[in-house]
């Protein structure tokens, strides 16, 4: 294949402003994730926006996010609070995750935050 814009010798495959600039490259725009509601993005402010931040603050796995029982998370909530709480862990941030662990309780008790938080991972 040869451009018609290009000398014989030059068989570059197409012209420079052809190419697509890297930012709006045709494998990223397929991957950028909706906007999560507000309620949602206040609640997340704790893990930085990451929607796992939750399951993973208390130790469980988001593959099966959607399947664990409110019996569940609190199984998990109450073993971690007793793993970091600032009294037992010697931690030296023992308090902040102490606090993480709180607000992704806080977080996945809600019925209707948890739902939006599986739809979203």
């Amino acid at each position: 294949w040869q451009n018609p814009g290009l000398a014989d010798g030059d068989k570059s495959e197409a012209p420079e402003e052809d190419m697509p600039e890297d930012s709006e490259d045709a494998d990223t725009l397929g991957d950028k994730t909706p906007p999560l509601p507000p309620g949602v993005e206040e609640a997340l402010k704790e893990f930085e926006g990451d929607v796992s931040g939750p399951w993973d603050a208390l130790g469980l796995d988001t593959e099966v996010a959607g399947e664990l029982s409110l019996a569940d998370i609190r199984l998990a909530y109450r073993s971690k609070v007793r793993e970091e709480h600032p009294d037992v862990s010697e931690a030296p941030d023992a308090k902040l995750r102490f606090r993480k662990v709180q607000k992704a309780y806080a977080v996945l008790k809600d019925d209707g935050m948890r739902t939006m938080l599986v739809e979203a991972l």
